[in-house]
């Protein structure tokens, strides 16, 4: 995990706002699945922003993570084909936290 960590050179502030996103996504789930509601958590996956930046090489363009890099365009079509293929299986997705890809993520 640290390797992990410093590979990434997230800010703490950065990555402790995500957590607290997807911990929030968790409990909505929790809080609203009684009342007939879904809550899907995506991750949109690495995408090439300023922030992740650091995360990829600059001279070669490739990850330094063994993780696909996404441009914004890419990250949303995937994300809406996931939506689209879920959307026919609601009652599989009413819990988890998926990738963009429509696996499913340990949380």
């Amino acid at each position: 995990m640290e390797d992990m960590i410093d590979t990434f050179k997230m800010s703490y502030t950065y990555s402790t706002s995500k957590i607290a996103l997807n911990f929030l996504g968790f409990f909505l789930h929790h809080h609203l699945v009684k009342k007939g509601f879904a809550v899907l958590i995506l991750h949109p996956g690495l995408v090439l922003t300023d922030i992740s930046k650091d995360a990829i090489e600059p001279d070669l363009g490739e990850a330094t993570v063994p993780v696909e890099v996404l441009t914004a365009q890419q990250s949303a079509e995937k994300l809406l084909k996931t939506l689209d293929e879920l959307d026919a299986q609601a009652s599989d997705y009413k819990s988890g936290f998926r990738n963009y890809d429509g696996t499913i993520l340990p949380f």
